[in-house]
């Protein structure tokens, strides 16, 4: 065994494995396909669902400070959170009453 291990088949197999890490690396792509037909695709995808979380956060965030007020409570004008409820604002008539 001792005369199959010199220092030249150690950096043979070094040299050969550190080959095939740099080429599974260069050949893996940074971002999978996931199955989308194309780069565009997949921006479009993303686009929509950072969209969609957007939507998402500033419904929670209506319905919270709702709830807030509903139950009596605000942020103090002068704390630093205040704007996070700053700009929603209670609606007493139905929507239906609203005027165009």
């Amino acid at each position: 065994m001792k005369k199959f291990l010199n220092q030249t088949t150690v950096n043979v197999i070094t040299l050969g494995g550190l080959g095939l890490i740099a080429l599974s690396a260069l050949t893996t792509p940074s971002r999978p396909n996931n199955g989308f037909s194309s780069k565009k695709a997949h921006i479009e995808f993303d686009t929509q669902t950072n969209s969609n979380r957007f939507l998402d956060h500033e419904f929670a965030r209506l319905r919270h400070c709702a709830d807030s007020y509903v139950r009596g409570f605000q942020f103090h004008p002068s704390a630093r959170s205040a704007w996070i409820c700053q700009d929603v604002v209670p609606v007493y008539n139905s929507p239906d009453e609203w005027e165009e």
